[in-house]
């Protein structure tokens, strides 16, 4: 893999790729990116990332990486990986009886209050009240 810049923002290609401990090979066929992204959307990796680290570890760029999320999912991938995220910690809320500290963190919010404030704003109550998740919410 190498990077060129262009003004200011990096590209990177993937024709010469070669495998290293951090780095993922690009998926080669559509159906592969979606199983991809998944898997790291299930184990959390995705909540560390921006969408430009996400794109270039699919080998796409960001825009084709947010055309084909909302193609697929009918949601913008800012707002269903959110939803996703709000939805996983009130699961650990509601499951695991973690503070809402730890679930902020957990799920990639660097702060509580703005966790709590995003939290009101997806489920109406705020995360203190532990609310009941349906699982057709995830």
């Amino acid at each position: 893999m190498w990077r060129i810049s262009t003004g200011g923002r990096p590209r990177v290609c993937w024709n010469d790729w070669t495998p290293s401990a951090d780095s993922d090979p690009p998926p080669r066929e559509t159906a592969d990116w979606k199983e991809t992204l998944e898997e790291w959307i299930h184990n959390g990796e995705v909540a560390y990332q921006s969408q430009a680290e996400i794109a270039a570890r699919l080998g796409m760029s960001v825009r084709q990486l947010q055309r084909r999320y909302r193609d697929a999912y009918g949601k913008t991938m800012t707002q269903d990986l959110r939803r996703r995220q709000l939805v996983r910690a009130a699961h650990l809320l509601q499951d695991r009886n973690v503070t809402v500290e730890a679930a902020a963190e957990m799920a990639g919010y660097r702060s509580a209050a703005n966790f709590a404030t995003a939290f009101r704003r997806q489920f109406g109550v705020p995360p203190s009240q532990r609310p009941v998740i349906d699982n057709s919410a995830v």
